[in-house]
């Protein structure tokens, strides 16, 4: 079924489950350091904390910066 909630556009730009081995997540970031992704107009940038339950993730901010 359709969701209820008001859609907001967003990119994720990674998930991390552990603050350990990060060492093969941080290679494969390496890899396409000068990648051109293209370019868009972003106004916020807000850090989530999604934590993962039988029902859904559940999601709460915890940075904010708007940008000029």
């Amino acid at each position: 079924p359709r969701e209820s909630r008001k859609f907001h556009p967003h990119l994720t730009l990674g998930r991390v489950k552990a603050f350990f081995n990060l060492e093969p997540t941080l290679s494969e970031l390496e890899k396409h350091r000068d990648t051109n992704f293209g370019e868009m107009k972003v106004k916020k940038i807000t850090f989530f904390k999604s934590t993962l339950k039988p029902s859904g993730a559940e999601y709460s901010v915890i940075f904010e910066s708007n940008l000029k």
